[in-house]
């Protein structure tokens, strides 16, 4: 373990995908979203939310909500074969075609890239187009 360089990325904004500084800065937002709403990881809804557009089981999403907030969590899987050579990562339209999700209603940031996006029928490459997972928080 490189605790030098964990250290730097723990200190840092690094979202890169090959340095381990992206698994870090999950667990640093979630951590962080965790603490700031406690409410939401505790006893919220659970809604699981479904891809369409033929990536159906390229996606696991699902929303938790405590009647004035929700997070949703949306993240990619069994993605290998939507990448091109070269690909880091499943991003875009390239890899999400017209797959979309249906959000619940309202205004949402992702923690994770600073993105807004509003509720109602996204489009996953829209979520997914610079960071390959999405945590979305709404605003009160």
């Amino acid at each position: 373990m490189d605790y030098a360089l964990r250290k730097k990325l723990l200190n840092g904004n690094s979202r890169s995908l090959e340095d381990g500084g992206a698994k870090l800065h999950v667990i640093r937002k979630g951590l962080e979203l965790r603490r700031k709403y406690p409410g939401l990881f505790q006893g919220a809804k659970y809604t699981p939310l479904y891809a369409d557009g033929g990536r159906e089981e390229n996606v696991i999403a699902f929303s938790l909500s405590d009647g004035t907030r929700a997070v949703i969590a949306v993240a990619p899987r069994l993605f290998a074969r939507l990448m091109g050579e070269g690909d880091r990562a499943p991003l875009g339209d390239s890899a999400w075609g017209e797959a979309s999700l249906a959000l619940p209603e309202g205004n949402f940031t992702d923690v994770l890239t600073g993105h807004h996006h509003s509720g109602g029928n996204t489009r996953v490459g829209d979520l997914l187009s610079e960071f390959p997972v999405a945590l979305l928080v709404s605003a009160a």
